[in-house]
């Protein structure tokens, strides 16, 4: 079976599932390693795994040749944060280094799937379930994912990769339209939120099933607002 190199139990920190034949890497984070790798090895056991790049891998050169570490142990709230930048140092999004297929930490901003892995998708969901259907996080563990996610920096080398992919590309009207208008409704002095913590409202309702209800206790709105925001009827993200 593949290699756990230490006991990671009730650790929070950076972790990497590396490849020993090419050296390739998944790096990822979270408030406790040890479940995480249960998840892994899991879905990728039984071909469920969302990262179809590592599942592919994993299915090619057999579950023997994967090694699983802990990078570095850190607190819950830095744990994003250290992930971008072991993500930045080991060129994990690099498909000649690693299996990561977003490079910003925890987001598929901007990425595209293929009609193949779409179909494939909808119809392993038709067959089984989504995966999260019927599942809770507790409130616990919601205030540690939260608390893990705010207030993270991006490393230089970060925003320097950011910066080239944007290179050459022409905003249509509308597009410019949409990121003024996304402006405003941040800058809107009546407004109780920032687009940081709409994104974070958009991310526990869509990955962690959190309610309309209990989003808007938290971030002290009104249920009618949270329901805008999820529904992308205001606060709406420039395409």
């Amino acid at each position: 079976m593949a290699q756990l190199l230490r006991d990671t139990t009730n650790i929070s920190g950076v972790y990497q599932i590396k490849n020993l034949v090419n050296g390739k890497v998944y790096v990822g984070s979270s408030v406790n390693v040890d479940r995480r790798w249960n998840k892994h090895i899991q879905r990728l056991r039984s071909g469920k795994h969302e990262n179809s790049y590592l599942l592919n891998s994993w299915r090619k050169y057999g579950e023997t040749n994967f090694e699983f570490s802990l990078l570095e142990e850190t607190d819950i709230n830095k744990c994003v944060k250290e992930e971008q930048k072991w993500m930045d140092k080991l060129l994990a999004c690099d498909r000649n280094k690693g299996y990561n297929l977003y490079p910003s930490a925890r987001s598929p901003l901007g990425h595209k799937y293929s009609d193949e892995v779409i179909e494939e998708r909808k119809l392993r969901y038709k067959q089984n379930g989504h995966p999260w259907l019927g599942r809770k996080h507790s409130i616990e563990t919601k205030k540690k994912m939260r608390a893990a996610k705010l207030g993270i920096p991006k490393s230089e080398e970060h925003k320097k990769n950011l910066s080239i992919s944007r290179q050459g590309i022409k905003l249509s009207l509308s597009h410019k339209e949409a990121i003024s208008k996304a402006i405003k409704t941040e800058n809107n002095p009546n407004s109780k939120l920032t687009w940081e913590q709409v994104r974070n409202i958009r991310w526990l309702f869509n990955n962690e099933g959190a309610s309309r209800s209990k989003l808007a206790r938290e971030y002290s709105v009104g249920w009618t607002t949270v329901n805008r925001i999820v529904k992308n009827l205001s606060w709406k993200e420039a395409k």
